[in-house]
């Protein structure tokens, strides 16, 4: 152990990266896993708006159905209720050692805040559900969502096992927050008038760390980059953006879960927004650890107990925030 806290003060005094006090890849035990389910039904109830399209496409890198709802204005209470059920590939070893079956997830979006227009709205028509906020959601939980029109939306999850019970979080479940862009120059590095930034936020049940190396800081439970990071030289250039990317861990943060009810908050703030290429947010989340770079941790026995864990590529699943900026052909217009 000397030895590596000497390799380690060496490597963050010469490295020159963001965050070197960051946890790393290496100090992560994770016991839970949340896979691809492709044969999941997902029900929804407690709608506080009305139902919408049905997309049947499968774009974007996902293998299920999408369904739309429509809100007028922004909901401060519950906007609605999704129940998944037949899982049959996500789990959590306690700290025991015993392994428990996701068999369902409840999600609940609440506090749905619409986005203010401004007076340079400049729409050749008018926008989709006259700019009031929209939610698509997946049959396949790991699909994730998308909000529209929207500043931001609370996401609480519930999790239940083989029996029904509630599954509650020890000391070594963990959701990466990754895909968190900063955005304030424009690809040929100079301002950009209509900025914005992406944040998670720790609720309930979750805990925010920032990872070593990574652009994305812990700002009190609040996770987002404090300057641009995908527009620019080095790191900054926005390579690092893909699922596949070895620097990945670049626009990415931690949770660390406990409890049965995990609540985080999705938003982006945006500065100027004028409604063009800046009106939908994708959100999904991953149980796979981005790799960070530095010495690791030398890995220390502390029980008898075996960890079972899944590394199957199934579960390479980044979480996304992508702004439309990245998918402009696809604009929805009444």
């Amino acid at each position: 152990m000397a030895d590596y806290q000497q390799k380690l003060a060496a490597w963050k005094a010469s490295s020159g990266v963001q965050n070197p006090d960051g946890i790393s890849s290496s100090e992560v035990t994770q016991a839970l896993t949340l896979g691809r389910e492709p044969q999941a039904k997902v029900t929804v109830s407690n709608l506080a708006g009305t139902k919408g399209n049905i997309d049947t496409s499968k774009e974007y890198n996902t293998d299920s159905i999408s369904y739309e709802y429509r809100f007028n204005g922004s909901i401060p209470g519950t906007a609605l209720v999704a129940t998944y059920t037949n899982l049959h590939n996500s789990y959590y070893y306690d700290d025991n050692g015993n392994k428990h079956l996701i068999s369902k997830i409840v999600r609940t979006f609440s506090n749905l805040t619409k986005q203010p227009w401004v007076s340079s709205w400049n729409w050749n028509s008018s926008p989709e559900n006259n700019g009031n906020p929209l939610i698509w959601i997946y049959d396949d939980p790991a699909d994730g969502f998308w909000y529209y029109f929207s500043s931001g939306v609370t996401v609480t999850d519930q999790y239940y096992d083989e029996q029904g019970k509630p599954i509650s979080f020890g000391n070594n479940a963990w959701l990466a927050i990754s895909s968190l862009n900063n955005e304030n120059r424009d690809k040929n590095g100079n301002p950009l008038n209509n900025t914005h930034v992406e944040r998670v936020e720790a609720l309930l049940g979750a805990k925010a760390f920032s990872l070593r190396g990574s652009s994305v800081s812990n700002h009190d439970g609040i996770l987002y980059a404090d300057t641009n990071n995908t527009h620019g030289s080095g790191l900054n250039n926005g390579e690092w953006d893909t699922r596949n990317s070895p620097n990945i861990y670049y626009g990415s943060g931690l949770m660390k879960l406990s409890g049965n009810s995990v609540s985080l908050r999705f938003s982006t703030t945006f500065n100027g927004f004028d409604g063009r290429d800046t009106w939908q947010v994708w959100a999904i989340t991953s149980t796979i650890i981005p790799s960070t770079p530095g010495p690791n941790k030398p890995t220390q026995k502390t029980s008898s107990i075996n960890y079972h864990y899944d590394t199957e590529p199934v579960n390479l699943i980044a979480l996304k925030m992508l702004i439309s900026r990245h998918f402009e052909c696809y604009l929805h217009y009444l």
